[in-house]
């Protein structure tokens, strides 16, 4: 019976052949329709399934090898050729005798890139061997069309011939392990981080503008206390019967009673000129110094807030939840619901001006006993000690206040709740349940005033059954805008009262 095949050729092959195609003996070569086949293996090829065997690593470091060892048996057997397939067709492989490439075959091929050498040894063969069939025989493309553009012949590599994928057995090990790693994981916990600003949005960084106010200079402090002491003058009129209205006393008649004008002590005016009021001057300079201070520290910070949740099938157990703040930034954490902003939320004033003393009209019995008259002018409203006293004052005993003992499920502070800027803060949970909803973590971020400040907020979560930690940095950039303090200042001085009370 014809077989159909006729004919001789010299296929010279690229790598591919022995690392992305079936093993040797097992290629429908009867597909070529040649009767003989000589597989040329040139001395490039060689060095590249040396590179391949070596990589211990790569995904085709066993079909080099196996390459190797059977080019090795053909050099070892001192044979010219091995048979790979006897008949139908007949298939060897040899090795292409070392020769000097004589240098007009291909004066626009570079020897240094691997798939020029192979097309120069290729031309090289086909002069020491005239009259024989010689084609490429490749997978890839450039090599093709090198050949094209030399007008050689070549084969391209059919599909059918390439390894599948099942049968690589680097690939089979890589789907093992990758197969052992899901179902690992499938056991862990999953958990996910999300950042969004205060609008609700999700944020991949954050770039914002903060204002921040200058100290005021000694100029200005002088000038801001000029104004204050012009607005409050040191007072010089302690009352007089001419200039004290008098009261009115409605709670006895005029008969019983001696209503007299009682000057300020000498000793109070005495300690308000030399020591009150100057004083008060003294706390308003210190007020004005530190103001920049203060103002600062009411600028709303940018806020961040980190979502974070456990998807899925497992709880996180021992879970950490870290905060870093990276570059030359600060956390700050928000006020909490038990207001420990109070410092914060005051208005911010001048100290108060003291009140000068002055004289007043006094009213006294005149006759009668003092207690009686205290008693009628309703002085004493328990005249006969029959006070019912409140329960406090019994001093009973109170009972003990337990501690309550911390919910596993529950995030608390590691190391208490922190109440100035750091670098770092972090919670635990003992027993972070999956497919509940989302923790939600907002800060504050702080950064140094001076120029822009550059960084980023980090939020890292570390579990006992978790492999590997899962992170999250948005990148904040802060730029800061100098107000005015000055107009500050002088805008406080209009909310100071010349009147006392």
């Amino acid at each position: 019976m014809q077989s159909g095949l006729v004919g001789h050729v010299a296929l010279v092959t690229d790598t591919n052949l022995f690392l992305e195609c079936r093993t040797l003996s097992d290629i429908p070569w009867q597909e070529l329709g040649y009767a003989t086949i000589d597989l040329i293996v040139t001395r490039p090829v060689q060095q590249e399934l040396d590179a391949h065997k070596k990589n211990s690593r790569g995904r085709t470091f066993k079909r080099a090898l196996a390459a190797a060892q059977q080019l090795r048996t053909l050099v070892t057997s001192g044979d010219e050729f091995l048979v790979l397939k006897e008949d139908k067709p007949r298939v060897t492989l040899r090795l292409m005798k070392a020769s000097r490439i004589e240098p007009d075959l291909g004066p626009a091929l570079d020897p240094q890139v691997n798939d020029d050498a192979i097309i120069l040894r290729m031309l090289q063969f086909q002069r020491d061997n005239a009259g024989t069939n010689v084609q490429l025989l490749t997978h890839d493309t450039g090599p093709m069309a090198t050949a094209q553009s030399l007008s050689l012949p070549f084969i391209p590599i059919s599909e059918s011939w390439l390894l599948n994928e099942q049968d690589d057995p680097s690939t089979k090990e890589i789907k093992k392990l990758e197969s052992e790693i899901k179902r690992l994981q499938m056991q862990e916990p999953h958990l996910r981080i999300e950042a969004f600003d205060e609008a609700g949005n999700n944020v991949a960084r954050i770039d914002t503008k903060l204002n921040v106010y200058e100290p005021l200079t000694t100029t200005q402090i002088e000038a801001v206390m000029a104004e204050l002491e012009a607005l409050v003058p040191m007072e010089t009129d302690f009352g007089s019967p001419d200039t004290t209205p008098k009261s009115h006393f409605p709670a006895l008649p005029r008969q019983i009673t001696v209503t007299e004008f009682k000057p300020a002590p000498e000793h109070k005016i005495e300690e308000y000129r030399s020591k009150r009021y100057p004083v008060w001057l003294s706390d308003c300079r210190t007020f004005l110094e530190k103001l920049h201070l203060r103002l600062n520290a009411r600028v709303k910070l940018p806020a961040i807030v980190f979502q974070a949740q456990n998807t899925g099938t497992r709880p996180a157990t021992r879970c950490l939840i870290r905060f870093m703040a990276l570059g030359d930034l600060r956390i700050e954490l928000p006020p909490n619901d038990e207001g420990d902003n109070g410092a914060t939320s005051k208005p911010i004033d001048f100290p108060r001006p003291p009140t000068p003393p002055r004289g007043k009209w006094v009213s006294s019995p005149r006759g009668i006993s003092a207690g009686l008259a205290a008693m009628m002018m309703g002085r004493e409203n328990d005249p006969f000690g029959a006070r019912v006293r409140h329960l406090d004052a019994l001093n009973l005993p109170q009972l003990s206040a337990y501690p309550r003992p911390r919910d596993p499920d529950r995030f608390y502070w590691r190391d208490g709740r922190p109440s100035v800027p750091k670098t770092e803060i972090g919670l635990t949970c003992e027993n972070w349940r999956h497919c509940i909803e989302p923790e939600l973590f907002e800060l504050w971020i702080d950064g140094a005033i001076e120029g822009n400040v550059r960084g980023a907020i980090k939020c890292e979560i570390h579990s006992e059954n978790l492999t590997d930690p899962v992170q999250l940095a948005i990148p904040v950039t802060i730029t800061f805008v100098e107000q005015s303090t000055q107009e500050v200042a002088y805008d406080l001085l209009k909310r100071i009262s010349p009147h006392r009370s």
